[in-house]
């Protein structure tokens, strides 16, 4: 008889991103992920059962601990199904468009839901590409330049 709650400690969660993980920041880096040992419980409502995954990301420069960017719930996934044996595969795209060329990490942190201080947190690694002319320049925040060109020069007093 199948059990009306399974609950095992979260085990793994492979990620993946594509073999080449190279692009340039205008394009969004694809992250597939394989969780395992999810809590399933029953949804009365749906007359099934239900697993809920939550999954955040951070953004590092490769071998670096310093993260240059996190975001909170890339990902917030609810899976009804009529037996309790679920395969959950998740995808998810992540914007790089702040990211300047040179080799990053991404932490995906997979959290799951119905589970108190339950997450998995695996490491994927990718290059962002300099763009054909944007890249070669000096980055410049758009709200630094901004702020220099409405500066107006004090005059000097004599």
């Amino acid at each position: 008889r199948p059990s009306s709650r399974r609950s095992a400690p979260a085990k793994s969660s492979n990620a993946f991103a594509p073999p080449d993980a190279s692009l340039t920041r205008d394009e969004k880096l694809l992250v597939y992920s394989e969780p395992t040992g999810y809590t399933i419980q029953p949804d009365k409502d749906k007359k099934g059962f239900k697993a809920h995954l939550t999954s955040d990301g951070r953004v590092r420069k490769k071998g670096r601990k310093e993260i240059l960017f996190e975001r909170k719930t890339l990902l917030d996934f609810t899976f009804n199904h009529p037996t309790p044996h679920m395969v959950i595969c998740l995808r998810t795209n992540v914007a790089i468009k702040s990211l300047g060329p040179g080799e990053y990490e991404l932490d995906l942190i997979v959290k799951d839901a119905l589970a108190v201080d339950r997450s998995t947190t695996r490491t994927v690694a990718f290059t962002v590409l300099p763009n054909k002319s944007s890249d070669s320049k000096p980055e410049t925040r758009p709200d630094e330049s901004e702020k220099k060109a409405e500066t107006p020069a004090k005059p000097k007093r004599m």
